[in-house]
């Protein structure tokens, strides 16, 4: 087991931002968005999929993120968000 320190680009924050005041169910949003965090906080190098060299997504519900993990200094960069769903 690893664990990681979960850290957001301006990008991915300025995303999470949009999405919550956008959204009619906030209270959602910020759940799935706690749930991802805590589930990257954890081994995120063997989790969701792989996109591309050095860049993973993660779903939770309808919430995703793109991230990339440097395993050597144990940090996930969540480099973007988005839905699949509707929840604005």
């Amino acid at each position: 087991m690893i664990l990681f320190t979960v850290v957001y680009s301006e990008n991915a924050s300025d995303s999470l931002a949009f999405l919550w005041n956008a959204s009619l169910q906030r209270n959602e949003v910020a759940r799935m968005s706690n749930a991802i965090d805590k589930e990257l906080r954890v081994d995120a190098h063997l989790k969701g999929k792989e996109l591309r060299e050095e860049l993973r997504q993660f779903q939770c519900e309808q919430l995703y993120a793109m991230y990339s993990v440097d395993l050597l200094d144990r940090i996930v960069r969540v480099v973007g968000l988005g839905v699949d769903k509707e929840l604005l």
